[in-house]
């Protein structure tokens, strides 16, 4: 019989999971987000369970976990009283589910965790507190358009005095057709944001200490892009370029230095988006693309990450 061992061991028929969390977005909510600590060793498995009400119309998981060549990522979903196949998504930055498309619209996510290592026991599946793998909840669908997540990390470390900096900034952006850019008769190239979020929070360690975190909101406000995109055809593929500008004031943080107080501007807000210049080219369906690279700088010493996810829901 297929469940032998399961009778005889008797094990339950789906394992128990503490980590679990119901989410619900009350009126004038702008996100929901849930970093997930980690510490797994090697051969064994971590689950996380999200379930979700209708005030939920956007889900993202972010990955943080990429980098690391012996972690696994599955993903398994809900859909009315039916559960999906599971999904390895351990390979993608960023993973969106959009609840106001019929095929996506899940109730229940279940994350499972692994740390693949059979050689070294010592190798821990343990992400610092500033790469823990992210779940965000949005009060809004995808739409139509373009829509996306982002997320950029700022590192920042001087030897005098000793610290340092981490920024991170994460995005959702929703992006529908420029009208003062289209041209009757040809394919619609130029987007610019009609709405999103952006989550931000810095920390300073060392010497020094300090930091804030905050949420800012995208709105469509005309004669105002916070984010533009470019999608167009040439030598018979599809590329992509975009960037974005800080909607309002520049956010600042406080820093404690030898009993003295001063104040930073959060530096990574001034390139929050960016797309690889490099590697522009959209997926082979022609309706999505993504992104993950590193810009370093020596003087002073600044490592900044940038990954990227987007996708058109109709209308591009």
């Amino acid at each position: 019989s297929a469940d032998l061992y399961t009778r005889l061991d008797r094990l339950p028929f789906k394992p128990d999971i503490p980590d679990s969390h119901d989410v619900t977005l009350p009126p004038g909510s702008v996100d929901y987000e849930k970093p997930i600590d980690l510490r797994i060793e090697d051969l064994a498995t971590h689950y996380t369970r999200f379930v979700f009400d209708q005030t939920v119309q956007m889900v993202t998981l972010e990955n943080t976990l990429v980098p690391l060549g012996y972690a696994g990522v599955w993903v398994l979903t809900k859909q009315g009283i039916n559960w999906d196949d599971p999904v390895d998504v351990t390979k993608e930055h960023v993973k969106t589910w959009c609840r106001d498309h019929p095929r996506e619209d899940i109730s229940e996510l279940i994350i499972v965790f692994t740390n693949n290592e059979w050689r070294d026991e010592t190798r821990l599946v343990e992400p610092g507190s500033h790469y823990r793998p992210m779940l965000r909840a949005y009060p809004e669908g995808c739409g139509r358009g373009w829509t996306g997540t982002t997320r950029m990390v700022n590192t920042l470390i001087s030897q005098d005095p000793a610290i340092t900096i981490v920024e991170t900034i994460s995005t959702t952006m929703r992006f529908d057709v420029d009208p003062a850019l289209a041209i009757a008769g040809q394919p619609r190239e130029h987007f610019r944001t009609v709405g999103g979020h952006i989550s931000w929070r810095a920390q300073v360690t060392g010497e020094c200490s300090g930091g804030a975190s905050g949420n800012v909101s995208i709105r469509n406000v005309p004669d105002e892009d916070v984010a533009t995109l470019r999608i167009w055809a040439e030598n018979g593929m599809r590329h992509h370029s975009g960037s974005g500008n800080w909607p309002g004031d520049i956010p600042r943080y406080t820093i404690v230095c030898r009993n003295e107080t001063s104040e930073l501007t959060l530096l990574g807000a001034l390139g929050f988006f960016v797309t690889d210049f490099d590697k522009d080219g959209v997926g082979p369906d022609g309706r999505s693309f993504s992104g993950h690279f590193v810009l370093r700088s020596l003087a002073p010493a600044i490592t900044t990450e940038h990954q990227y996810s987007f996708r058109c829901n109709r209308s591009c």
